[in-house]
Order: C-alpha cells, then sequence, then structure tokens
C-alpha cells in the first residue's frame, strides 16, 4: 500500500489529552453551564450536570432514539439533583438527556467500594448505551465482578429506559488493565482497547515479548451479553512500549487501533520509529482480531495520537500531540509553544 501523508498543524499552549479536551469542550458547549436560553436564528439550550463534588466527563453520544448520553467520573452523590447511587471514592456515571430541552430523563453511577472512571460510550440498539473504563472495586453496580489487578476494565450495558444495568463483563489480568476507547462496530458488537502490563487476559494467555511495559490490547465483546470474542495484544520490542488510544469502526470487517510507541516492531510487523515516541495505526480483522498491518508515523521528538476519525475513503485521521518539527518528513515547523497538535491523515 502506499502511504499518503498530509499534515497540517495548529498551535497549543498547554500539554493536554487531545480526545478528552475535544470530549470536554464538547460536553461544555452542549452540557456544561446553565439553563436554557435562545439564540437569534434559532433556539438552543445549555445544561449543567454536576454535584457538590468533582465530575468528569470523558465521552457524549447520541443514542438511537435521539437523545444523548453523557458518561465520564464523578466524587458527587448527586448530579443534576438527581442521588445516583455512588458508593465508592469515585464511581463511573452515566446521564441522558432530551435532546429538546437538555432536561436529565436519569443519572445513575455504575461503581463500586473502591474507584472507577468511565472513559467512553457507545450508542447500541433501542436507545441503550455501553460504557467502557477501568475500576479497582471488585463489585460494580451490586455485580460481583471480583478483583484480578490493581485496575481492571470493566464494560457495562445500561437500559436506555431508565439507566438500569444489563450486564458487566470485566477484562482483567494479574497486573493493572486501563481502558481507553471503545467502539460500536458494523456487526452489532463492541470493541475496547487500552493499555495492559498482565501476561494473561481474563484466561487468555498473551505474549508480552516485553518485561515490565505496557503493550495495548484490543478485545471484541458481544453487545447482548458481554460475552468475550477474543482478547489480542499488539506485542513490542522487549524493552519497549505501546499504548492504544483509540479503535474506530472501517465497516469492511475490519478495525482501526491507535496509540502510539516507541518500539521497532508491533504485532510482528517491522515499523520504523522516526523519534523518541511515533504513532501508530493497526488494522485487525474484526472476525479474530488477526493484525492485517501496522504503519507508524513521527517526528524527530515525541507524538502522541490521542483520538482518530474513521474517514469514507477507508483512510484515518490522527490527532496527534506533538513536539516534532517534521512529521513523515514533511516540515511542520518548530513553535515557541512547543507542544502542539497535529491532524494527519493515513490511507
Amino acid at each position: 500500500r502506499k502511504k499518503k501523508v498530509e499534515t497540517t498543524r495548529t498551535t497549543t499552549t498547554v500539554i493536554m489529552n487531545v480526545l478528552l479536551a475535544l470530549w470536554t469542550i464538547a460536553v461544555i458547549a452542549w452540557v456544561g453551564l446553565g439553563t436554557s436560553m435562545a439564540t437569534e436564528e434559532n433556539e438552543e439550550w445549555v445544561r449543567t450536570l454536576g454535584g457538590a463534588d468533582y465530575d468528569y466527563p470523558s465521552a457524549v453520544v447520541t443514542l438511537t432514539d435521539g437523545s444523548i448520553a453523557v458518561t465520564g467520573w464523578t466524587r458527587s452523590p448527586t448530579l443534576a439533583g438527581i442521588h445516583i447511587g455512588k458508593t465508592g471514592w469515585s464511581n463511573a456515571f452515566v446521564a441522558k438527556l432530551s435532546p429538546f430541552n437538555g432536561s436529565v430523563e436519569w443519572a445513575v453511577a455504575v461503581g463500586g467500594e473502591r474507584w472507577g472512571q468511565s472513559m467512553d460510550a457507545v450508542a447500541l440498539s433501542h436507545g441503550s448505551v455501553a460504557i467502557a473504563g477501568h475500576t479497582r472495586s471488585s463489585t460494580i453496580a451490586g455485580v460481583n465482578v471480583g478483583n484480578a489487578g490493581a485496575d481492571d476494565v470493566f464494560v457495562a450495558k445500561l437500559s436506555g429506559v431508565d439507566g438500569s444495568v444489563e450486564w458487566i463483563q470485566t477484562i482483567a489480568g494479574a497486573s493493572s488493565e486501563w481502558c481507553h476507547a471503545a467502539a460500536g462496530l458494523s456487526d452489532g458488537s463492541l470493541a475496547v482497547t487500552g493499555s495492559t502490563w498482565s501476561r494473561s487476559l481474563s484466561g487468555v494467555n498473551i505474549d508480552r515479548n516485553n518485561y515490565s511495559e505496557s503493550v495495548p490490547f484490543v478485545a471484541k465483546l458481544s453487545a447482548t451479553d458481554g460475552s468475550v470474542a477474543w482478547i489480542i495484544i499488539i506485542s513490542t520490542d522487549r524493552y519497549a512500549y505501546a499504548s492504544a488510544r483509540d479503535v474506530l469502526d472501517v465497516g469492511d470487517g475490519g478495525l482501526f487501533v491507535v496509540g502510539y510507541t516507541t518500539s521497532t516492531t508491533l504485532g510482528g510487523f517491522l515499523v520504523s520509529n522516526a523519534g523518541l515516541t511515533d504513532g501508530f495505526v493497526a488494522k485487525l480483522s474484526a472476525v479474530d482480531g488477526s493484525i492485517l498491518w501496522v504503519k507508524t508515523v513521527g517526528g524527530e521528538n515525541s507524538d502522541w495520537p490521542q483520538s482518530a476519525i474513521a474517514l469514507s475513503s477507508g483512510s484515518v485521521a490522527l490527532f496527534t500531540t506533538s513536539d516534532s518539527a517534521t512529521m513523515a518528513g514533511f516540515d511542520i515547523g518548530n513553535f515557541s509553544t512547543h507542544y502542539r497538535t497535529i491532524i494527519t491523515w493515513i490511507s
């Protein structure tokens, strides 16, 4: 395949997680400030969603019934005046909002006796929603899920009617697992990705190859009951690391996994490493998780893709925090702000 890379740039003044920043801006603009209001052109609304303690959004998604679901994590016992049933130091939360006036139809905590965070949300059929995150609790929403290590990944499906939990699944090993993203696939299933430090996940032995650093994992789950169809990792060099930050449905029976790495091999594929940390895109088969190809993109310093968009052409656009002056051979400038966001197209 021929790699075509076009790079544009915008400057930023702080180092930030690009995905979280984009979602936070979207949530603040959509559900973040106050009351209903009108503009000269058309009616709009803005809604607060918070409690007495810290409340952090991570994702917002439009459900199949047209309503809006917001997820993240909270330390508050109530959100928008609704008692959510918080049980631990922090819990994941989900709230459903009306698309007409932003009124909160329901809000629930999904957590246990310790802490937990929801990192992403996926719209499912019949107005239901799935969330994915990580936790240190051995129970979630009253369901005993155990705790295999320090941090376990969890996926939960909630009813769109009242937010009740329909099923919970964990992806866990003896060490730590962090979830960074989830996506709905064209066959109706779910894909979840993140980082693991374990040598087996939910009973599946994995060949990490490296010693103690993180490697990306990808898991496919049934949206019906949460059963795990397959789990794979993207292996690295022995002393390298990699982290997956986003997962995308391609629509052709495959999926893209996006992240960053210090390795010169990924999933058995030889890849270039232009600097300290490079971004990568891996295409996987949705049938069995086999890795079809891997490509890297980066400059002379550090480049950290945080999110991506699958384009209709079959290519992918990466949103990368970078302090490199070049990207894949293109001069992107060296700004005084040091870090900035780079948008890169790969096909």
